[in-house]
């Protein structure tokens, strides 16, 4: 009976041993475990990449800080919930297409940086981009009298109080389609490559208060007012501040709207010092357009050359752009 004893004991003893060689060895798999998801997290990018630091955020999304960056995360939760999140954080999304937007990022690479497969990528930056220019576009605001009169800059008030927009194009270069009708259609002679061009205004201050779809580079500016639905916003006795090549003063003019353009030399030999002057003052004040239209370029995606297959979310991507561009401090 006792010997039977002492080899259940011996028994239990080895069990116990090898239960504690098991213990030991899933504490060592758990260890490794933690580790190697530490590892993962420490190399893989995202957002607390950039966290804390206002000088990363500007540099990789374009807004002025990380605070924005937030604000614009946050208004994008308000939607978020018909986005598939492809197991990325809602900063996470965001912070994806603002460095398509910032960085000219290829989608593949940024597949590789979220650890996200390529059509994953494409089908986030595609959604996300949707929701952020339903929610974003109602920071381009065509300004009513009220408010308008309220924030017009002092520079304005004597000779040019009833400016409600200053207004130039801009082109975006566009791959070479393979359709020739396409090719045509897109073909800038001033660019001397295939663009789409865009209409854009601003307010006296700086703020974009209008963005036009995109059209091919080959329509004139002339063509480019008259074609889309620019003229439709503007009130009797408004003026619209612009450059030489929008010769539509008599198209504005039946409307009761003025266009204020700088002088013209062709065609005559010697202007009053009040005609230099004015048209100075003109140059120097619609030059806030230039300044503005340079601040969106700080999205590279409209400075490089546009994929062709980019064409149909260019008009989405233009929007967000101009409502990011509101964002940030209007000072060059």
């Amino acid at each position: 009976m006792q010997k039977k004893y002492l080899e259940k004991c011996r028994e239990l003893s080895d069990v116990k041993r090898k239960v504690d060689l098991l213990e030991q060895e899933v504490k060592l798999l758990h260890d490794k475990n933690v580790l190697l998801e530490k590892s993962a997290h420490a190399k893989a990018w995202g957002y607390h990449k950039i966290a804390g630091s206002s000088e990363k955020a500007s540099y990789y999304t374009g807004l002025p800080n990380e605070q924005v960056f937030l604000w614009v995360v946050s208004v994008f939760a308000h939607s978020a919930q018909c986005v598939p999140s492809q197991g990325l954080s809602q900063e996470d999304q965001v912070l994806l297409v603002l460095m398509r937007l910032r960085l000219d990022i290829h989608l593949c690479f940024l597949a590789a940086l979220f650890d996200i497969g390529k059509n994953s990528a494409s089908k986030l930056f595609e959604t996300v981009l949707t929701v952020l220019v339903a929610e974003l576009k109602k920071l381009i605001v065509w300004p009513d009298d009220i408010s308008f009169n309220a924030w017009l800059p002092e520079a304005f008030r004597t000779k040019f109080r009833r400016v409600k927009v200053i207004t130039d194009s801009t082109e975006i270069r566009l791959e070479k389609a393979s359709a020739t009708t396409a090719q045509s259609a897109t073909w800038s002679p001033y660019k001397n490559s295939n663009t789409v061009k865009v209409l854009i205004g601003i307010t006296p201050n700086g703020l974009i208060s209008y963005v036009s779809e995109c059209w091919g580079g080959k329509i004139s500016d002339k063509q480019l007012v008259l074609k889309t639905d620019f003229a439709s916003k503007l009130d009797y006795g408004d003026e619209v501040m612009a450059d030489r090549g929008f010769n539509v003063t008599h198209e504005l003019a039946a409307l009761g709207v003025t266009l204020v353009l700088p002088a013209y030399t062709k065609g005559k030999k010697q202007w009053s010092r009040a005609e230099v002057n004015t048209s100075k003052e003109i140059s120097r004040r619609r030059i806030r357009v230039e300044q503005v239209i340079r601040r969106m370029k700080r999205f590279h995606i409209l400075k490089n050359i546009v994929p062709y297959f980019m064409k149909d979310v260019l008009d989405d991507i233009v929007i967000l752009v101009a409502a990011l561009t509101n964002l940030m401090p209007r000072h060059d």
